[in-house]
């Protein structure tokens, strides 16, 4: 089952969740290069965020289609960040694993790992371990489109279009 939905126009979120027109639950995570990245600072820029696992095949697809929307998009105010939530191991990404990725995919925009994967218990839709989850957070912290599975890019840059 694939969940996709959007809302152009938002207006400021109400009540925190991770549903359609909810705000964002926000969170600090590590970043690979040792940084500390938080999704409240990057309000009133438009968020791509990204769950993603090593082990999960659609998730090492979308990681160059998701740097090719990073690009795209870096005129705008448009964030781009990945989050590990999982090795191969299903046990918790260390920052080597979060480099490593970046790395071999070629990943230029934010990649956060998640100790103890807080985090992802806090965001992970209900009865789904598929990936990735992906979520467009508005320039508000709301979230205006959200989609478990692989997407494309196009896809994607549609949706971001219509929150800018």
């Amino acid at each position: 089952m694939v969940l996709v939905g959007a809302c152009a126009d938002a207006p400021p979120c109400e009540g925190e969740g991770i549903q359609l027109g909810e705000c964002a639950p926000d969170f600090t995570l590590p970043e690979a290069d040792g940084n500390d990245w938080t999704l409240s600072e990057q309000q009133g820029d438009v968020v791509l965020l990204d769950f993603s696992a090593i082990w999960c095949g659609f998730c090492q697809r979308m990681a160059p289609e998701h740097q090719a929307i990073a690009e795209n998009w870096a005129d705008e105010d448009v964030q781009v960040v990945t989050v590990l939530v999982g090795d191969r191991t299903y046990e918790t990404v260390e920052q080597a694993e979060a480099q490593e990725w970046k790395i071999e995919l070629g990943i230029e925009h934010p990649v956060l790992y998640d100790p103890g994967r807080t985090v992802w218990k806090n965001w992970q839709r209900p009865n789904s371990r598929r990936m990735p989850q992906q979520y467009l957070i508005d320039a508000h912290g709301g979230i205006a489109w959200r989609k478990i599975g692989p997407g494309d890019d196009g896809e994607i840059s549609e949706e971001i279009e219509s929150l800018l």
